[in-house]
């Protein structure tokens, strides 16, 4: 894949179902004006390049990279990313801090099978209001510091092999809608008039 750095009015790039591909430009990295970005369907891919230079970010998503071992480096920097969807990254096992994600307002992780714990600050991400954690299978416990996400309005956890009961489900209560579940059902927790259904 040739290097898109010389693309400097670029904003939006998605790259997806270049199951060959092992390596991502890393010239990416670089792309200042770029607000929304995805990666999908490389299914080779390993690693990610810098991802600190995405100063306009708003939007990241990362899909079905079922080799990727670890989230690009600077990810938890971009100031002006607003909603951050990871899923089917298979051999992710844990994250780095997102505490620099201030102005993130949903945050997606799915079928990362093998993630065993979130960022413990996770809870310190202020503008964060929905929160969807689904088939984290080696999850076994939430940060304690995800009680005090004052913004939160949805939250739900949805575990695909077995229900939550071994999860400690830290109380969320701004939230307005919280849900648990999994294949044999699952409970909404806390739920307020105002929250539409």
């Amino acid at each position: 894949m040739p290097d898109p750095i010389g693309l400097t009015a670029l904003d939006r790039l998605t790259i997806d179902e270049c199951g060959n591909l092992r390596a991502v430009p890393r010239g990416i990295g670089k792309l200042g004006e770029l607000r929304e970005l995805t990666i999908g369907g490389l299914f080779e891919l390993q690693e990610m390049p810098d991802l600190i230079g995405l100063t306009s970010l708003g939007s990241l998503t990362m899909k079905w990279c079922v080799e990727l071992r670890a989230l690009p480096r600077g990810i938890g920097k971009l100031g002006a990313l607003r909603e951050l969807t990871l899923w089917g990254l298979d051999e992710l096992q844990e994250m780095q801090d997102l505490i620099g994600l201030t102005a993130m307002g949903s945050l997606t992780i799915g079928d990362c099978s093998k993630l065993r714990a979130l960022p413990r600050r996770i809870g310190e991400l202020g503008a964060l209001k929905q929160l969807m954690l689904w088939g984290l299978d080696e999850l076994q416990e939430m940060p304690d510091t995800i009680g005090r996400m004052t913004a939160l309005k949805h939250l739900t956890l949805w575990k695909e092999t077995h229900d939550t009961t071994g999860v400690n489900h830290a109380p969320v209560a701004a939230a307005k809608a919280v849900y648990f579940g999994g294949p044999a059902g699952g409970h909404a927790v806390h739920r307020s008039p105002h929250c539409a259904a």
